[in-house]
């Protein structure tokens, strides 16, 4: 859903910019419809920054999601580890989406830290899923 907003506001944002959603669409927008140069660089450096939202969140949650599938294959035996596993996903949820409003908001420290926090909770739930599925081994589970 993240990076559906991501996506919707880095494009509207363009479109604020004169820039086309497309190379094609170039030759169709009228020049008429862009705005002065103040109001389009704010916009394209919004678009901009959007842009580089979307893209921080293609290049992490996926590996996300790989390890929060794989704690639920591993943990699905483990009542206190797949608690905990639950915890560290909504953790994570709420880290990634602080993250986006300090990266949005140009908030430096807190967006560098919620950036940090969440790969510490994915480590965290990756070192737990690795713990669940070795005692899943020993009791021939």
């Amino acid at each position: 859903f993240s990076m559906y907003v991501c996506a919707a506001a880095g494009a509207a944002n363009n479109a604020k910019a004169g820039r086309p959603k497309s190379p094609e669409d170039k030759e169709k927008l009228p020049d008429h419809s862009l705005p002065d140069d103040a109001a389009k660089d704010a916009a394209a450096e919004r678009a901009d920054r959007w842009n580089r939202i979307l893209s921080n969140a293609q290049e992490n949650i996926p590996v996300a999601c790989c390890i929060m599938l794989l704690s639920l294959s591993a943990l699905r035996n483990e009542v206190g580890h797949n608690n905990i596993a639950k915890a560290l996903v909504a953790t994570y949820t709420a880290f990634r989406l602080v993250y986006i409003i300090c990266y949005r908001c140009a908030l430096q420290p807190f967006r560098s830290l919620c950036f940090g926090l969440s790969q510490i909770t994915m480590l965290i739930l990756a070192i737990i899923t690795i713990i669940g599925g070795m005692q899943d081994l020993d009791t021939g589970v």
